[in-house]
């Protein structure tokens, strides 16, 4: 699922059509590798995506926005300074390289005409993101190089722009069938790891392809191929790359690309659905939007899925501590028994005797003995039974308390960890971890203000609307979740749960009609589909008025109790 050389020939081809003349406008930097360059054209604006990060480093046009840092990185105040106000002149590509090379025209600070450049090295983990004059020199940089003396380039500010070194393989424009002919003579490979190995600008996709046009076959053995039947598939498929192409994505069975090409592959038969995309940016936006939002998520989510993690181990070692203390609390009653007993019998006992042996009437008159401190009297080693008696109760009674505490706190850290799992985006991931501070895991970020007094945070929910016109709102995570059935909800609105699970509160808003058979059941997917069972295929909701909903004195975040309910199955 690389970005080749091939591909990237289609998106300069697409950005040489579509942006020349456009000015940059603006530029954003929402990733510490990424950039994105609005550019206003005389017949469209469009948003310029140059990534350089190492899972899915690429150059396109995108329709998606993403969220921008509040305050603005070092080298994005530079790529403002140098880019905005130029124009788009061309997009370039060096032979079959997977490198583009943006070209723009500037003004300079004494009103000059000058040509800055943006290079995009699009080559995995060592992809980079490149400013340069129009001399040729680095004006900065996402990554850099050093001058060590023995290095194959040096990328620092003010150093002359090197290409990456070349790899050991043939251009495909320039193979002749001779040396294709040889090259596969010489390998002990299959045919499509041959191609792969010895010609340049191609991805793994291309290279299976052209063996299984070539020889039915993407596994037959390089050196038994035919190579002249190899050549000729390689110069349609150059044809079909010169005239455009036709991008294509290999799809799964969920609707998710798992690899795509400047063509639409035939080697799947029937075993994959081909998707074809208008243009190569169109199917870059495709590809790596969901894909890069899932990673972002996960990467932003990881310091608190560990704290999250942490915190759940934590009380869980606590509970079973206080289980143990609660297992020795059980011979209480015990205590008062012995205590009873010794007054029960306080003139058969002689003073200094470090045994009583007496009749227990709690136990069919058994005899029972009942060890004592020789230094007390009968009458003290009562009332010293009596004291650890009560000690002990209400040592019990408070470790009762205390793990009935630690299974609410355990069930709302997992609610918490379900959140994180369900988040979609950067505000998803502040309300968790404003929830988080709220309960004293994660401390309050620094006030610049100390003196001015924080804002009550204000909740926007999701809603939807069922066919029958009614609105449906749901929360997202717990704060949320509380704001929507506590306060934002009437008391005549239904309430929905998942019946048993964690997942979001949702409120089919009223508004004084009667709820119908369809609103209800619509309302009852919302709250499965947003829900820790979302992937089950009959799902228990339970559903009740909001008058029915209350939240326990002192419980968690999202926690709530509700009676008067009734359960669809959905």
């Amino acid at each position: 699922m690389a970005l080749d050389a091939a591909y990237l020939k289609l998106i300069c081809k697409e950005l040489n059509e579509r942006a020349v003349g456009a000015k940059v406008d603006k530029v954003y930097q929402p990733e510490r590798d990424e950039f994105v360059f609005l550019l206003r054209g005389f017949r469209e604006n469009m948003k310029l995506r140059v990534s350089a990060s190492s899972a899915s480093p690429a150059v396109y046009i995108t329709e998606h926005s993403k969220d921008n840092p509040k305050q603005a990185p070092t080298l994005c105040m530079l790529a403002r300074k140098l880019f905005i106000g130029g124009r788009f002149v061309s997009a370039e590509q060096p032979g079959m390289e997977r490198v583009v090379t943006m070209n723009f025209e500037c003004t300079d600070e004494m009103g000059d005409r000058v040509v800055r450049r943006v290079v995009a090295e699009i080559m995995g983990r060592s992809s980079n993101i490149l400013f340069t004059d129009g001399d040729g020199r680095i004006t900065g940089s996402v990554k850099h190089a050093g001058a060590d003396p023995d290095a194959a380039r040096v990328i620092i500010p003010g150093m002359p722009y090197v290409l990456p070194p070349a790899q050991n393989k043939t251009d495909p424009y320039k193979l002749t069938e001779t040396a294709l002919a040889a090259l596969l003579a010489a390998s002990d490979e299959p045919l499509s790891d041959a191609l792969l190995h010895g010609i340049a600008g191609f991805s793994p996709i291309v290279c299976r392809e052209l063996a299984f046009r070539a020889a039915g076959d993407v596994d037959a053995p390089a050196a038994q191929a035919d190579s002249a039947r190899v050549f000729a598939e390689l110069q349609k498929l150059l044809a079909e790359l010169d005239a455009g192409g036709a991008p294509s994505a290999v799809c799964r069975a969920d609707g998710t690309a798992s690899d795509f090409a400047f063509f639409a592959p035939t080697l799947y038969g029937g075993a994959a659905e081909i998707k074809r995309f208008d243009s190569p940016s169109e199917l870059l936006d495709f590809f790596y939007y969901e894909r890069d939002r899932a990673e972002r998520i996960k990467q932003r989510t990881a310091e608190l899925s560990r704290l999250v993690s942490r915190s759940i181990e934590r009380a869980l070692r606590k509970a079973s501590a206080q289980s143990r203390e609660l297992a020795e609390c059980e011979n209480a009653d015990e205590l008062r028994i012995r205590g009873e007993l010794i007054n029960a019998y306080i003139h058969e006992i002689k003073p200094g005797s470090s045994v009583a042996v007496v009749k227990n009437y709690y136990d069919g008159y058994n005899e029972i003995h009942i060890p004592l401190d020789s230094a007390l009297s009968p009458q003290r080693n009562a009332q010293k039974y009596f004291r650890e008696y009560r000690k002990s109760d209400t040592r019990k009674k408070k470790l009762a308390e205390q793990l009935e505490i630690g299974a609410a706190e355990v069930e709302w850290l997992r609610s918490v960890a379900d959140e994180l799992s369900l988040a979609e985006n950067d505000e998803d991931i502040s309300r968790i971890r404003e929830e988080l501070v709220h309960e004293g895991y994660l401390r309050p970020a620094a006030v610049r203000n100390p003196k001015k007094p924080l804002k009550k945070p204000e909740y926007s929910f999701e809603s939807v609307n069922t066919s029958d016109g009614f609105k449906v709102y749901y929360g997202k995570n717990n704060m949320q979740n509380d704001a929507l059935t506590m306060r934002f909800a009437s008391n005549s609105d239904l309430w929905f749960h998942v019946r048993e699970s964690f997942g979001a509160h949702v409120v089919l808003r009223l508004e004084g009609r009667e709820a119908t058979e369809t609103a209800i059941y619509e309302a009852a997917r919302v709250a499965a589909s947003h829900s820790k069972s979302a992937e089950g295929t009959k799902v228990p909701v339970d559903y009740t008025e909001i008058r029915n909903v209350r939240k326990p004195k002192g419980a968690k975040p999202g926690k709530v109790i509700y009676v008067n309910f009734k359960t669809i199955i959905v």
